[in-house]
């Protein structure tokens, strides 16, 4: 059965929750402080992260075990009340799995509103995502953004979209806005580069959580060329 850890009972009802996907690999500094920044900013009760297990835009790429990935997940967060893990992707949902989809699962099981974190390179893709109008009837999506990215981290929304589009987190009770601006603290970190540092045997201390660093070295993971994901688009 798929799970995902129960709130603390020091965090009240659940109200609004952020789903946090991304195939972690490896989850690092940058995914953190935005996460915790999103619970802060917009606020969230709880953000839950889900890691993917067959991503329909990484299909064919080389891509750790999904179980390397879960785990290093759960410790990264271990500390944190307020973040938890989802391994709903990995265990029980199609492959490839689709965030309209999870979207649906939770929402079946939680009374809350939820919001879609994700970066903006995924934004930039979102009208190839399946059934991507109803996912944003279903939920908020919010775009992270950092210093550093190409274009400054500037959002350019879709024509199509752009009725449904803020820039300001003061819109938030606005029914009509559906795709919020989330700027963050940036982090000159990307999981490519910690994958790179660990092939090299370079250093990635500092980049990512101690234990998720021990776990890297403990498996072995990045030594080769990883896990290779099956299917074509």
């Amino acid at each position: 059965m798929p799970k995902f850890r129960i709130p603390d009972p020091r965090i009240p009802k659940l109200k609004r929750v952020g789903l946090f996907g991304g195939t972690f690999d490896p989850i690092h500094y940058g995914h953190l402080r935005a996460a915790e920044e999103a619970r802060l900013l917009l606020p969230l009760d709880q953000v839950i992260f889900v890691p993917a297990a067959l991503p329909p835009h990484k299909q064919g790429e080389p891509l750790s075990d999904p179980r390397h990935r879960l785990e290093m997940v759960e410790r990264a967060v271990a500390d944190n009340v307020y973040f938890s893990v989802s391994d709903v992707e990995i265990a029980c949902l199609e492959k490839p799995s689709y965030t309209v989809q999870t979207v649906e699962y939770f929402l079946s099981r939680l009374s809350v509103e939820l919001y879609c974190l994700m970066g903006l390179d995924s934004f930039r893709e979102i009208e190839t995502w399946k059934e991507y109008r109803r996912l944003l009837e279903l939920c908020r999506v919010v775009v992270v953004t950092r210093p550093g990215l190409p274009g400054g981290g500037r959002v350019s929304c879709p024509p199509k979209l752009k009725p449904l589009f803020s820039s300001s987190l003061r819109d938030l009770d606005d029914p009509g806005k559906r795709i919020f601006i989330l700027p963050v603290t940036g982090f000159e970190v990307s999981s490519t580069q910690i994958r790179s540092r660990a092939r090299a045997g370079q250093s990635i201390r500092y980049l990512l959580p101690q234990e998720v660093e021990e776990y890297i070295e403990e498996n072995g993971l990045y030594k080769s060329s990883g896990f290779k994901v099956q299917g074509s688009k």
